[in-house]
């Protein structure tokens, strides 16, 4: 039989493992009958030691899954967005350190990551149920209130495939770390394989539907509390300045509420970002009804304030985070879609590829380092790919065609090619 990783052979019903590590040579049975994952993780242990010895570095480390992630958190802060950070965080918090944090990192197998993964996909997500209890309790306040009997509210919705992936990115993230940078590890002693899962279509804006969805969400943005947007404590022009920054500028929603002044030019027409990783971050033009909401802003009889905060909280600081989504949410099932604040991220890349498919224009635009991130902002649909392949192959792509589903427009566009070549 083949060796395998780690010059792994069987010899009877075991496993053993032969492979050299500086001017060791191990030579030894794993005592596994099953190559992957028993006899798999036992040789990179052995490996992962033997490397360690090579280099001069101690081998009995007592090092814990708790302790790599204690190294990681303080050893990031300076070189990892605060964001990304904090989801990965919420992974290890909620769910790695109570199953593996007291186990000592060396001896995390494969089976222990795939353990991890099944009792994450058995469960209810932690958000959804949150928001599940927290309309029950709303619900029957309501009703309560109006001498009513409550509604049920909806079921919290099963964790998905997706998510579980991204649990095990972060948990390999912090022993990949711990492997180039402090080097706890000699490698990740474990290994897992990524479950195939299909990403749903994300909605966006259209340049058709803009206008609509900003109405809307100027109409939402002055409901009463308990309402579709916001209750009095909130300023209703603070929430139309935000979302209009985050349509027209490619803003976060964390970055919307902290727009300041010394940004926009003196006329405001124009608005630069002043805190984008890339340097030289664009000076977008400010359209005509933002910089409207933005005149607005400044008190009778004042010029335009020249720094702070253009939408400052009751505090003087920023508005919490989410502060724009009960807004953005009654405007997008006005229009019939679901939309989140990061979806004016998206929605801007989407109706800027449409427009001029400049992908450069985009990557500065959204203030990404790479041409790869910028485009993963992208979420184009048939209808994009039916107006390019219109573009391209001319009256072989027009006709009843277009207004086919996906699947049903590849077939008989490939179909009336054929015919028409032959």
């Amino acid at each position: 039989m083949a060796r395998r990783e780690f010059g792994l052979h069987k010899v009877g019903r075991y496993w053993h493992c032969d492979f050299k590590a500086g001017t060791e040579h191990i030579h030894r049975s794993t005592r596994a009958t099953i190559y992957d994952p028993d006899a798999l993780d036992v040789a990179r242990q052995w490996h992962s030691e033997a490397l360690r010895r090579s280099k001069g570095l101690p081998v009995n480390t007592e090092a814990t899954v708790k302790d790599l992630w204690i190294a990681w958190w303080a050893g990031t802060k300076q070189t990892l967005s605060e964001s990304h950070r904090d989801r990965v965080e919420r992974d290890w918090r909620l769910h790695i350190l109570p199953a593996l944090g007291d186990r000592m990192a060396k001896t995390i197998t494969t089976a222990d990551a795939e353990a991890l993964r099944a009792a994450f996909l058995s469960g209810k997500s932690l958000k959804n149920a949150h928001q599940e209890e927290a309309k029950k309790r709303r619900l029957q306040a309501e009703a309560k209130a109006s001498g009513t009997r409550p509604e049920n509210p909806p079921k919290a919705r099963p964790r998905t495939v997706a998510g579980s992936n991204k649990l095990l990115l972060h948990f390999h993230l912090v022993f990949a770390w711990a492997v180039e940078v402090p080097k706890t590890l000699a490698e990740v002693p474990w290994g897992v394989k990524i479950l195939d899962s299909q990403e749903k279509p994300k909605p966006t804006l259209t340049r058709e539907t803009v206008r609509a969805f900003l109405a809307v969400v100027d109409k939402a943005s002055l409901g009463r509390r308990g309402a579709a947007g916001g209750h009095p404590s909130q300023n209703p022009l603070h929430v139309q300045v935000a979302v209009r920054a985050m349509v027209y500028c490619a803003l976060r929603e964390k970055e919307a509420l902290r727009l300041r002044w010394e940004w926009f030019s003196r006329d405001l027409s124009t608005f630069q970002h002043g805190e984008r990783k890339a340097k030289d971050a664009p000076a977008f033009p400010v359209p005509a009804d933002f910089r409207a909401k933005l005149a607005a802003l400044i008190p009778a009889g004042q010029s335009r304030p020249t720094a702070g905060l253009v939408i400052p909280a009751a505090d003087a600081l920023p508005h919490r985070a989410q502060f724009t989504r009960k807004a953005i949410e009654a405007a997008a099932a006005d229009l019939g879609i679901h939309l989140t604040p990061h979806s004016m991220r998206h929605s801007w890349a989407t109706m800027t590829a449409r427009a001029t498919g400049n992908a450069h224009l985009i990557k500065d635009g959204l203030g990404q380092k790479s041409l790869n991130q910028a485009m993963a902002y992208v979420k184009l649909n048939t209808e994009d790919l039916a107006a390019g392949q219109a573009a391209v192959f001319g009256s072989l792509a027009t006709g009843e065609i277009q207004s086919q589903p996906g699947h049903k427009l590849v077939k008989k566009f490939i179909l009336k090619i054929r015919k028409q070549m032959n």
